[in-house]
């Protein structure tokens, strides 16, 4: 079997330039985002115009908390996709971890206001909204079960996987 129908076999492709041959193990796909990441993001998408749904319905003392929650997905969101940026660009990601972190930890706290807000509130809508903030107290308990547990060994495997790409040595 020649080199290259071997590589082939195992997966691994060539890249032939002049009489020089290059080879690649997977390296385009190397620094890709985790899909936790994907799921959140499609989570917090999905959750942000349903949550958005229930400020012209609710009543108005709770209208600010129900903003408060809104914004907070939006801001995990936003914290999802400098995540994905950074790993795209080979970039230390610890400290955009820790600001998914950070942003789902405020997150957590509004939606629990709203939560215990709602319980002494009296709508004359209450089991649309009750089934609204149930739909974004699952979105939050989904979005907390995806999150790593631990951070430096995410930022490790993705740093390693991403310094091998540009590794002057390959």
């Amino acid at each position: 079997m020649e080199r290259r129908d071997f590589l082939k076999t195992a997966g691994i492709g060539t890249l032939g330039i002049g009489t020089l041959a290059f080879t690649t193990i997977g390296f385009e796909t190397a620094c890709t985002a985790p899909t936790w990441v994907t799921t959140a993001e499609n989570i917090a998408g999905a959750i942000i115009p349903i949550a958005g749904t229930i400020l012209s319905i609710i009543d108005p003392p709770l209208a600010p908390i129900v903003t408060l929650v809104v914004n907070g997905f939006n801001a995990v969101l936003k914290a999802l996709q400098d995540y994905q940026n950074a790993i795209n660009n080979g970039q230390v990601t610890t400290t955009f971890l820790q600001a998914i972190r950070a942003a789902f930890a405020t997150l957590q706290a509004d939606a629990a206001s709203l939560l215990s807000a709602f319980g002494s509130s009296s709508s004359r809508l209450d089991s649309v909204i009750a089934g609204i903030i149930s739909l974004i107290s699952q979105a939050v308990s989904d979005i907390s079960n995806l999150l790593p547990k631990a951070m430096r060994s995410e930022e490790r495997r993705v740093g390693k996987e991403c310094r091998s790409r540009w590794s002057p040595y390959h």
